[in-house]
């Protein structure tokens, strides 16, 4: 199983990616999040995340 999360720097939203090892996803990878999206908590741009352990 493979996790990523990043967090908002000024909310602290989590945005967790999950790939299971059959290949199902929870989400997808924050990276190809379109440049557009925004923290749903605090609507800034996904520009401020930063990717925690």
């Amino acid at each position: 199983m493979k996790t990523e999360k990043y967090q908002c720097t000024h909310c602290g939203y989590v945005y967790v990616y999950i790939e299971y090892d059959n290949g199902n996803k929870m989400n997808m990878p924050f990276e190809q999040l379109d440049d557009n999206w925004t923290c749903p908590t605090c609507g800034l741009s996904k520009k401020i995340f930063k990717k925690i352990d």
